[in-house]
């Protein structure tokens, strides 16, 4: 007896559509000892299958919602002051961020917590609402620890994102924690948290 083995063919669509297209070429016909072999036929299936990601969806619902209340709450702090050293402190920081197609978990997970080691400290002279402050520490402080076992090793493409923060502790001290100080390093953080929700925006669009 011989037997034609069903041919089967995956092909992995990119990883944003959410999908994958599944061929199939089955080869029908089996010889059989105690009659004549039929003929065979053969078949091609297209199958284009959706598929489902529930934990993916909701792992990036979640970081989309926290970074927009982190967002939020940056803003609830008062008003912007400083506008004029804001515009003129030009760090060019954070060019390292993940663009729109890389992963960003690891980088997510580290400005979650740098962040936090950042507006832990003495913030007595940015005439910031001092109940929003504490909610975003407590957010900030709730992310770091749910990570806390699982933050990312070093890597080359964070050791420029962990410079970055350390730059902006370092501008803290020189300017003894000013209020505009402050403000420079709010500005900052909510660009990084911006680039940040715009990603998972997008990607909660494309996938489905």
């Amino acid at each position: 007896m011989t037997t034609r083995i069903s041919e089967v063919l995956f092909l992995l669509l990119p990883r944003l559509t959410g999908e994958f297209v599944f061929l199939s070429t089955v080869s029908s016909g089996v010889a059989m000892a105690t009659g004549p072999t039929p003929n065979c036929r053969r078949q091609q299936l297209h199958l284009r299958v959706k598929v489902q990601q529930p934990h993916q969806i909701e792992s990036i619902t979640r970081k989309s919602m926290i970074l927009s209340e982190t967002i939020n709450l940056l803003h609830s702090l008062g008003p912007k002051a400083c506008r004029l050293e804001v515009e003129n402190t030009n760090f060019d920081l954070f060019s390292s961020l993940p663009k729109m197609g890389q992963e960003i978990h690891p980088a997510l997970k580290l400005s979650f917590k740098s962040t936090f080691e950042l507006f832990k400290k003495n913030t007595i002279y940015s005439h910031w609402n001092p109940t929003e402050l504490l909610h975003l520490r407590e957010l900030l402080n709730g992310q770091t620890k749910s990570h806390e076992n699982s933050m990312p090793m070093m890597s080359s493409e964070l050791k420029p994102l962990v410079k970055n923060f350390r730059q902006l502790n370092h501008f803290l001290s020189q300017q003894n924690f000013n209020m505009c100080a402050w403000e420079v390093v709010r500005n900052e953080i909510l660009g990084v948290m911006d680039h940040f929700y715009k990603i998972t925006v997008y990607r909660k669009r494309h996938i489905k």
